[in-house]
């Protein structure tokens, strides 16, 4: 009989050595999972805690000891810890300014490319804008130009957009 102790609970669980094993194995897995992550320390003291409140359940029922069945249905219902898997590991921003191609600042292509629009379309748009505003647009285009951040290439904004829709539904 091993005992073992996680993160949001003050005592021990007493269980099998496989059972521990098992366990140690999979907040293993999930610490290397998020390793990359800002706030991966976090997300591992998060499943702890949750396994934990789960084995407090079970053993304050008519349980004694924790075995490798109770663990092992706990982490099939906790599921596999997945990193992020974009390169920047972060949300990606619902407007970016894109060097490539650009003209002035390339707000009007980061627009085009995150709204699935022609890039000369925004930009006559744009200077349409800027003239019936009274220069109003472009005062606040250049206050974008400070605040809205930057990506390279398009295919790189495109592919950070998919990486977030796909996140978004997963």
């Amino acid at each position: 009989m091993e005992h073992i102790t996680l993160s949001g609970h003050s005592g021990a669980f007493r269980m099998t050595a496989e059972a521990k094993l098992l366990l140690v194995a999979y907040l293993s897995d999930a610490r290397s999972a998020v390793e990359q992550s800002p706030d991966g320390d976090e997300t591992v003291r998060d499943i702890e805690t949750s396994i934990g409140d789960r084995l407090r359940d079970i053993l304050d029922g008519d349980a004694s000891i924790i075995d490798e069945t109770v663990i092992t249905r706990i982490i099939a219902d906790a599921g596999p810890v997945q990193g992020e898997s974009s390169p920047d590991s972060g949300r990606v921003p619902w407007l970016c300014r894109v060097e490539q191609g650009k003209w002035f600042g390339g707000l009007c292509l980061g627009l085009a490319t995150r709204s699935s629009l022609r890039t000369d379309w925004v930009r006559t748009i744009a200077i349409l804008f800027l003239f019936l505003t009274g220069g109003l647009l472009g005062i606040a285009y250049l206050i974008a130009l400070i605040f809205v951040p930057r990506m390279e290439t398009v295919e790189q904004y495109k592919a950070a957009i998919a990486w977030s829709k796909q996140a978004v539904r997963s």
